[in-house]
């Protein structure tokens, strides 16, 4: 049995600002392709259906403030709203339009994609990052609640 030598990170293509391998060559094609693929009825009742859980709990917990855990609900629901939904809407979704836009083989379509990686990836990270926070500061709130 040969053994193959071992790739080195240069072997791979460069290196994303989060130190993950990234693509040379743009794979705008495969990437616009799975925008289309994710039912947009149940994703969006997931994804607004929360928001709409988090806006009624920021209303909510300005009108009892007095109740136990009503700060960590406030906290909690702009974390989610702020976090995920309008990061979302004002950086990944003009990103994921602008690349499903053009056509993947020009030299436009690697121009965007050069930064699309790098930018879309950030504001995933605060998308994610908000969300784990939002829904331990939510599960805060409910234990006091409780």
């Amino acid at each position: 049995m040969k053994s193959r030598p071992r790739a080195t990170p240069s072997d791979h293509g460069p290196r994303s600002s989060f130190g993950r391998e990234t693509q040379s060559t743009p794979d705008v094609a495969a990437l616009s392709r799975s925008f289309g693929r994710t039912p947009r009825l149940p994703r969006a009742a997931v994804f607004l259906g929360t928001g709409l859980a988090c806006a009624v709990g920021l209303v909510g917990s300005l009108t009892r403030w007095q109740d136990a855990g009503a700060a960590y609900l406030l906290a909690g629901s702009v974390l989610y709203l702020v976090g995920s939904i309008v990061v979302t809407m004002l950086f990944n979704v003009p990103r994921n339009n602008a690349l499903a836009a053009l056509a993947p083989a020009s030299a436009e379509g690697a121009q965007l994609w050069a930064s699309y990686l790098a930018e879309w990836t950030a504001w995933n990270h605060v998308r994610t990052i908000a969300s784990f926070a939002a829904a331990a500061v939510l599960t805060v709130a409910l234990r006091l609640r409780a």
